[in-house]
């Protein structure tokens, strides 16, 4: 079964995965176009994109955990259809509830900046701080295999 069969209709890693399956243009008379315009990272002759990935940990107060679990949710929709956005996962530790992660991965540094600039993170942006224990922390990730 083919990468694209397994991804959701319209989700950029399928169209990715679609346009990176075909065979390559003939870009020796023609410069190389991005295949997500504004996202120079998928640029048609680049194989690999460049993918900034991290996880987002947050930790409620005992008293914010339904307000800030809401809130989280509430990003999950807008972001996803954001066109530099890859994933945007949300998990809740099983073991230590109210402590969040939030699992991101965006196109290049130019998806990551979009995402901090629309209005729905803004919102969480400027009440986010209210709802925390401590400190967000954001850890980097780099894919190895």
């Amino acid at each position: 079964m083919g990468a694209s069969r397994l991804l959701p209709s319209g989700c950029l890693l399928q169209q990715w995965a679609a346009t990176m399956s075909r065979s390559a243009p003939d870009t020796s008379t023609a410069p190389a176009e991005p295949l997500f315009p504004g996202f120079p990272a998928f640029a048609a002759s680049s194989a690999t994109p460049d993918v900034h990935s991290f996880i987002a940990v947050l930790k409620a107060r005992p008293d914010s955990r339904d307000a800030l679990c809401e809130a989280l949710k509430a990003l999950l929709a807008p972001t996803r259809q954001e066109p530099g956005c890859l994933d945007y996962q949300l998990f809740e530790l099983t073991e230590e509830p109210g402590t969040f992660y939030m699992r991101e991965s965006f196109i290049g540094e130019a998806g990551m900046q979009a995402h901090r600039g629309t209005a729905h993170f803004q919102a969480f942006a400027a009440q986010v701080d209210g709802w925390l224990a401590e400190p967000l922390r954001l850890i980097p990730l780099r894919a190895i295999g």
